[in-house]
């Protein structure tokens, strides 16, 4: 009975070492992809410089 104990706790110390590591990697991984797909925005100095010409 002991020996089943000791597994089930292993298998739920497994269970959220593996989850945990899955959401550590999320992040980065959306935060690459993001920022591969966003457009990117003209600098402002650019937008103020355009201005002064007319």
């Amino acid at each position: 009975m002991d020996l089943l104990q000791v597994s089930q706790i292993s298998e739920e110390i497994a269970r959220t070492l593996t989850a945990s590591v899955g959401l550590v990697l999320a992040i980065p991984i959306t935060t690459a992809i993001a920022a591969w797909l966003a457009p990117v925005a003209p600098s402002t100095s650019y937008l103020e410089l355009e201005g002064e010409d007319e």
